[in-house]
């Protein structure tokens, strides 16, 4: 999905951002930095999951998506969605 935030501010300022985003983390992670820079304070924008049990992860389908990742962008976005599925010590 592509995505195009606007801002205009009182003098006229036009702010753009323009990216490509197929998780929601990834976009709420861009958004969040376009409103800090058109001026909006706040700590953080997130996403709220239900809890997933790890046998809900299919393998195959992380496999596809590696597969068919089109760009290393897209690959880190991939990571960065399953690392909460990853084992730690």
């Amino acid at each position: 999905m592509q995505f195009k935030l606007t801002c205009t501010d009182e003098d006229g300022t036009i702010t753009r951002k323009e990216f490509d985003g197929i998780f929601l983390d990834d976009v709420v992670s861009k958004t969040q930095d376009f409103l800090h820079g058109v001026g909006f304070v706040f700590d953080e924008l997130g996403v709220l999951r239900d809890a997933v049990e790890e046998n809900e992860v299919d393998p195959a389908t992380i496999l596809d998506q590696i597969t068919n990742a089109e760009s290393p962008d897209d690959l880190k976005t991939i990571a960065s969605y399953y690392k909460q599925y990853r084992h730690s010590d």
